[in-house]
């Protein structure tokens, strides 16, 4: 049997080759009727779009490069692989680029993809003093943390302000009134805004919040809290509640007050951030923040490929909502 092509699907659903290629990506504008109509041929004759000839047509790869600042860190290879399944599902491959939270490696990345034909890219990661140069004619979309130049670029992100706020709220009411805020020594907007919320729920409620009370671990895993902690205890610190900008970090704090005597929740409360999967399923169920990756996931492909496309994206900046999440730490 002959193999179908796209201009046989527009003859066969009586629209045009233009439709069936923006039902086929999930971009532009068609009715619910028509794409159903379309899908249901694709599906009959079980028809694969070529990514040898979208190539050749248009002259580039059907790849959308993915930065990434960690991909051991379970939120960010959780939103790497739902981007990855998404963007597969519309015949385009992927090209993870992991940074190591490294500006260094980061930069040696950019280069290569602006040599490399392909249709995209998809920042996550943010290097020191802001991102490197990605050629003027790439599409790019920037995920969880600001681009300097954010004005002329598509942002979207977690509302951190809201978690921070949602956070420093359920300490106070819990009867927190010496509450740490802790985050790395990096200038990352992402925590930025996390403590601008943290800040603005105190003064919100009229609690007096020291920025001595505002703390820079050595990083964001297990040991950087646990280190952090037991250096503001021997330097006698005195603090009733711990918002940490990671759950791993939130973890390490506990592990260090425990160790030190210490009772959680009755004498320090914590809340993390992320919702990885241990602290729902630790000894101690972490209380924390939870992104809707799902729906980071679904704004950045649908936002990437509109622009692959030429088309234009009316909000610049996309921010998706988060919950607080209520377990034992509280």
């Amino acid at each position: 049997m002959k193999k179908l092509s796209m201009k046989d699907i527009a003859e066969y659903a009586g629209v045009s080759v233009a439709t069936v290629s923006r039902v086929i990506n999930g971009n532009g504008r068609f009715s619910e009727e028509t794409r159903q109509k379309v899908n249901n041929i694709i599906e009959e004759y079980n028809y694969t779009p070529s990514n040898v000839a979208r190539a050749l047509r248009t002259q580039k790869m059907p790849c959308i490069a993915i930065i990434v600042p960690d991909i051991t860190n379970e939120f960010f290879a959780k939103l790497v692989m739902l981007i990855e399944e998404k963007l597969m599902t519309l015949t385009y491959t992927t090209m993870i680029c992991n940074t190591h939270e490294s500006a260094a490696i980061e930069a040696k990345f950019i280069p290569m993809i602006n040599a490399l034909n392909i249709s995209g890219l998809i920042y996550i990661a943010e290097g020191e003093g802001g991102n490197p140069v990605v050629r003027k004619d790439l599409p790019v979309v920037y995920i969880d943390r600001i681009s300097n130049d954010v004005e002329e670029n598509i942002f979207i992100a977690s509302d951190n302000f809201l978690g921070g706020y949602l956070a420093g709220e359920r300490l106070i009411k819990a009867g927190c009134r010496r509450s740490l805020f802790i985050m790395d020594n990096r200038n990352i907007s992402a925590f930025i805004d996390r403590q601008k919320g943290f800040t603005k729920a105190h003064a919100d409620y009229n609690i007096k919040f020291s920025e001595q009370l505002i703390c820079c671990a050595n990083g964001v895993d297990f040991e950087a809290g646990k280190q952090e902690i037991e250096w503001l205890i021997n330097s006698g610190i005195l603090f009733d509640g711990i918002f940490c900008v990671s759950d791993m970090l939130a973890f390490g704090a506990y592990g260090e007050l425990t160790s030190r005597g210490f009772s959680v929740p009755e004498d320090v409360k914590i809340i993390g951030f992320d919702d990885i999967s241990i602290s729902q399923y630790a000894l101690k169920p972490l209380t924390t923040i939870q992104h809707n990756t799902e729906l980071i996931a679904k704004n950045a492909v649908s936002t990437i490929l509109k622009l692959v496309c030429g088309e234009t994206v009316a909000t610049k900046n996309i921010i998706i909502p988060v919950s607080l999440i209520e377990r034992s730490t509280t």
